[in-house]
């Protein structure tokens, strides 16, 4: 399962994923858009665009395997 850990990045506040212990995705307030939130890559690829926090983890632990594989 995935896990979380709040941070700044470049002083935005983002959530980093992790699958197991592999840091796989970031996910951040997206800019100009009210409970919208971003999810990046480790490089800062934009990967996916959710409404909420929850569904952001969710879409990073469903799609991991993929994701790990382009840090590969």
């Amino acid at each position: 399962m995935s896990d979380s850990t709040p941070t700044d990045f470049n002083g935005e506040k983002h959530e980093e994923i992790f699958v197991g212990n592999q840091h796989v995705a970031n996910v951040r307030k997206a800019p100009g858009h009210e409970g919208a939130f971003v999810i990046e890559a480790v490089d800062g690829t934009v990967l996916h665009e959710v409404e909420h926090l929850h569904l952001a983890e969710v879409w990073v632990a469903q799609h991991a395997d993929d994701i790990i594989g382009r840090l590969t």
